[in-house]
């Protein structure tokens, strides 16, 4: 199988797409929405998030990822990010137009066969404008030296194990903050993916 890498960023460096004020888990929100009606497998590599507005009065930063089959979750709101090829000579071709990413404030349709594939915690206090979350799918080389109660901006590196969207799949990142009443937290946003089909004989 021949793969192919892809990148999704927020269009604007400096300009935050804000996600819903959300306080426990829930099946119906999410922060990032990927849908796959592609016919390659999509291979998450890792998604990095920069806070720009922290959730005030938030205690802790949660994750949790699900991946679903059937009908397209994503409901409403949010932003599409563009896949573009991290090779400038390489352009979208019918592979990746098969794959849509959203980010932000998302409202998802009600879950199909949802399977919950990880569990991680991002913070342990009040999350602070600055830092700066790395969520790795896999990636054995990649550690974690995080200090998740420290009171200044950080970069945290969660490593979640392998996570694969297939044809008619979604893959959803839940992201929440416990006690945070008012303000919604805002990220930038970078999601790296490889691509690849399987032949016949596969």
């Amino acid at each position: 199988m021949k793969t192919r890498r892809w990148k999704a960023v927020n269009p604007t460096p400096g300009t935050a797409i804000a996600q819903t004020i959300v306080t426990a888990f829930a099946a119906t929100d999410a922060v990032v929405n990927l849908r796959n009606d592609s016919k390659d497998v999509a291979r998450m590599r890792y998604i990095r998030l920069i806070n720009v507005v922290a959730p005030a009065s938030a205690t802790k930063s949660e994750l949790a990822v699900t991946l679903d089959t059937g009908a397209a979750r994503h409901a409403s709101g949010g932003s599409t990010l563009t896949l573009v090829r991290p090779r400038l000579a390489e352009s979208l071709d019918d592979v990746a137009t098969g794959v849509v990413a959203k980010f932000g404030a998302l409202v998802l349709n009600a879950a199909t066969a949802q399977r919950l594939v990880a569990r991680a915690k991002l913070r342990t206090q009040i999350p602070v404008t600055g830092d700066e979350y790395l969520i790795v799918f896999g990636d054995a080389d990649i550690h974690e030296f995080n200090v998740l109660t420290a009171a200044v901006g950080q970069r945290m590196v969660a490593n979640v194990g392998e996570a694969e969207i297939g044809n008619g799949e979604d893959l959803n990142v839940h992201i929440w903050h416990p006690d945070n009443a008012v303000t919604a937290a805002t990220w930038e946003v970078e999601i790296g993916l490889d691509l690849g089909r399987y032949s016949t004989t596969d």
